[in-house]
């Protein structure tokens, strides 16, 4: 049985360590929530620091998804004993000692005859010719053999690269701001994306290094402008700084080379952002959605050979405050989550290719749940035995979660209650399932036919089908 104390995490290293071990084992987010069995929001909530008081039961679960001990996750790291190093630098030699040139003395000379300078003659070129062959061998082995990679880690708010066989320092960078991913590029060039955290006046940004030398080749940060323009500058509240949460690559032209998809968070929590970057630093696409983007996948769902990026998260408006799932493509990646039931500014326009806004639950049962909404922060790609794309988004919060079914166009096809309402309507002692557990078709039915759907660049309403 655990314990259901409450821990405050202001203060503690947590949330980075959380971070950094679960990036060292080379899991995603939702890879840890399924080991932790908890929901890759609350582990996104925890990484990102969303708020501080959490069940003990909850850091219990996630110590044991990491082998690691609570009280290890808790407790603030030792001093290191190396300094931080602020600049591009590499560490001397560990033996720099010089020798002594070697001194060769020759008692006797003789003059040979001519006989022997013949034989000597072939045998210096027979010499010459296997030293030649010996040399060319060496250095086709030596071509064949594979480069060492330098690995590149995070600790904190510095980002280095070490010689991967011996361990030796090659670059170190320190920053203000909190590292929230120090990862290779999915472009095997030899660069690493690092996101800067919104903790301090240098974050806010996506970064691509050299992982040789750790020299920045480009660095962007979402255009405030645009989201103060989609959404009114009192949603920024005067501040225009956006964190990088995670990201993805996506071929969104279809030729093999990759963009990357990042999201953003702004510091107060709303506006997201999610911008599509090319190898050089060109801004693909962006598209402002008005909460969170939780979870984002990129798949060619259409058969046309270019990937589309398929994202799931909150919507943050009071008046019809749940879940939002968007798909962008490589015409439909610019604008905002613009319309007549959130708000905002229409003349921005909703650049996305679709765009579903989930109806909320009745407000006994978020009060139950400890919300004020359910999101959607888990996105599956399917086909079915036709071979047409399904795609299952999973919608709700901790236990209480439904399944969503919809087709390429994010039209909704099914909703799908879990196992977890059940149990949720166990604990709480509801009699009445047919209204709370999603457990009556008709109630299901109600739920789906209240989604909003919006076509692409367009606001106008599309009626959902009944079933």
């Amino acid at each position: 049985m655990y314990p259901k104390r409450s821990i405050d995490l202001a203060g503690t290293p947590l949330p980075a360590r959380v971070a950094a071990l679960r990036r060292e084992r080379g899991w995603s987010r939702a890879d840890l929530a399924a080991r932790a069995g908890l929901s890759a929001k609350v582990v996104y909530q925890i990484e990102s620091r969303s708020r501080d008081q959490y069940l003990e039961k909850t850091l219990l679960l996630l110590a044991e998804a990491l082998r690691v001990r609570l009280e290890d996750l808790l407790q603030p790291e030792a001093e290191r004993n190396d300094e931080p190093v602020d600049s591009i630098a590499a560490e001397p030699p560990s033996d720099s000692r010089d020798a002594e040139p070697e001194t060769i003395s020759v008692s006797t000379v003789h003059r040979p005859s001519a006989c022997s300078r013949r034989r000597c003659s072939r045998a210096l070129a027979l010499a010459a010719g296997v030293a030649l062959l010996v040399a060319v061998s060496m250095v086709i082995v030596h071509s064949r053999r594979p480069v060492a990679i330098p690995r590149v880690e995070s600790t904190g708010s510095t980002v280095q690269a070490r010689v991967a066989t011996s361990g030796e320092l090659l670059w170190a960078r320190r920053f203000q701001s909190t590292v929230a991913f120090a990862e290779p590029s999915p472009w095997s060039d030899g660069t690493v994306l690092v996101g800067l955290d919104f903790d301090a006046p240098d974050g806010g940004r996506v970064m691509l290094l050299d992982r040789k030398t750790g020299a920045t080749l480009w660095e962007r940060s979402p255009d405030a402008n645009l989201a103060a323009q989609a959404f009114g500058s009192d949603i920024l509240n005067g501040l225009g700084v956006f964190g990088p949460m995670f990201w993805r690559s996506i071929d969104l032209d279809g030729d093999s080379t990759l963009e990357i998809a990042v999201s953003f968070l702004h510091i107060r929590q709303y506006p997201a952002s999610v911008m599509i970057l090319d190898r050089a630093g060109e801004v693909r696409g962006e598209y402002f959605n008005r909460g969170h983007v939780y979870d984002m996948v990129a798949a060619d769902i259409d058969g046309d050979g270019r990937q589309e990026l398929i994202c799931a998260g909150a919507n943050n408006n009071t008046a019809y405050g749940s879940g939002a799932v968007f798909i962008l493509d490589r015409d439909h990646c610019r604008g905002a989550a613009v319309d007549p039931h959130n708000g905002g500014n229409l003349e921005v326009g909703d650049g996305s290719r679709c765009r579903i806004i989930l109806p909320s639950l009745a407000a006994d049962v978020l009060a139950r749940l400890g919300v004020v909404r359910i999101c959607a922060d888990c996105v599956m790609v399917s086909r079915d035995t036709e071979g047409a794309t399904k795609l299952i988004v999973r919608v709700g919060h901790d236990r209480w979660v439904v399944h969503l079914q919809c087709d390429a166009d994010l039209h909704p096809l099914a909703v799908l209650p879990t196992d977890g309402i059940r149990i949720c309507l166990e604990q709480w002692s509801i009699t009445d399932a047919a209204d709370y557990g999603f457990n009556s078709v008709q109630r299901r039915e109600q739920w789906r036919q209240r989604i909003i759907h919006f076509d692409s660049g367009r606001t106008a309403l599309a009626a959902i089908p009944t079933l």
